[in-house]
């Protein structure tokens, strides 16, 4: 696992501006310390939304990176022109800040492209952890965040393609390397890594949620509040767990709760039952997408 954790701090539909360095609106952190091992947690909203932190998407137009308007659930195609049309199709102008894990420190110097998309300039991190994304086609997808001393990250699904803003907290080498030994293993760069959170719908973290991954490998581990727990079988308060040296390729994920049902969020994208979240495991890169809610 390299880390569950990662995904707590993604805002994306966050009605805030990238120039503020705090979490999503709506959302509260707590728990931040200079200890890799005993990172930050917030709670979570993916009520009538495609976020994984805030409950709202952006629909007004930007000027510079600023969001100038929100509204519950829209799309790119509402979006007051930030929408365009271009060979790879309709393509939105995404923006949000990047910071430190655990902290709302701003990373300056940070990569933010579109996965796969070599033709589509990157945007770079300002000295306030700010970026602005041109032309992010509007389909499924992953957009990548990248930078010195940073373990590269991916964030996948449909929502962060259509939404205006996605905010990310950003592990470093160092933190992981440290997450990796709390398991037992060593980080495997030919293999890939996965993070996932359980939301209530609302804006709480879900515990008693088991993830089962097919086909499994890997090593997976739950957070608490005090660190990675490779012992437990279940999320706790924390609501995260997440995989460390997966195989390569695509896999689906389920989630489990004794008294809730659990399907992938808005945005997530979906496996072969309405139940599974669907995810594609890259080499040597975190992989975090929107939390399952379970109601």
């Amino acid at each position: 696992m390299i880390l569950a954790t990662a995904i707590a701090l993604v805002g994306c539909g966050d009605d805030t501006s990238p120039s503020d360095t705090d979490t999503s609106t709506g959302s509260t952190t707590t728990g931040a310390t200079d200890d890799p091992t005993t990172p930050a947690t917030s709670s979570t909203s993916g009520s009538g939304s495609t976020t994984s932190i805030d409950s709202t998407s952006s629909s007004g137009s930007e000027s510079g990176g600023t969001d100038t308007g929100s509204s519950t659930g829209s799309s790119s195609s509402e979006s007051g022109g930030d929408s365009s049309s271009t060979g790879i199709g309709e393509t939105v102008t995404l923006s949000g800040v990047v910071t430190d894990f655990g902290t709302p420190d701003p990373l300056e110097g940070m990569d933010v492209c579109v996965f796969g998309q070599a033709g589509i300039p990157c945007a770079t991190t300002d000295a306030t952890g700010a970026y602005t994304l041109m032309g992010v086609p509007v389909a499924e997808g992953a957009i990548e965040f990248t930078g010195p001393s940073r373990f590269p990250s991916l964030f996948w699904g449909e929502g962060p393609m259509e939404d205006q803003v996605l905010n990310y907290n950003l592990l470093s080498t160092l933190a992981a390397a440290v997450l990796a030994v709390s398991l037992g293993e060593e980080i495997d760069d030919s293999l890939g890594h996965l993070a996932l959170a359980a939301s209530d719908g609302d804006s709480a973290l879900v515990s008693g949620v088991t993830f089962t991954m097919t086909p499994s490998s890997g090593a997976i581990g739950y957070l608490t509040p005090e660190g990675i727990d490779p012992k437990l079988t279940e999320t706790t308060q924390v609501g995260f767990a997440g995989w460390l040296n997966v195989d390569v390729g695509e896999v689906e994920i389920t989630a489990s709760h004794a008294t809730l049902t659990c399907v992938p969020g808005p945005g997530a994208l979906v496996g072969a039952t309405p139940d599974a979240l669907r995810i594609d495991v890259t080499a040597a890169y975190l992989g975090s997408t929107f939390p399952f809610v379970c109601t």
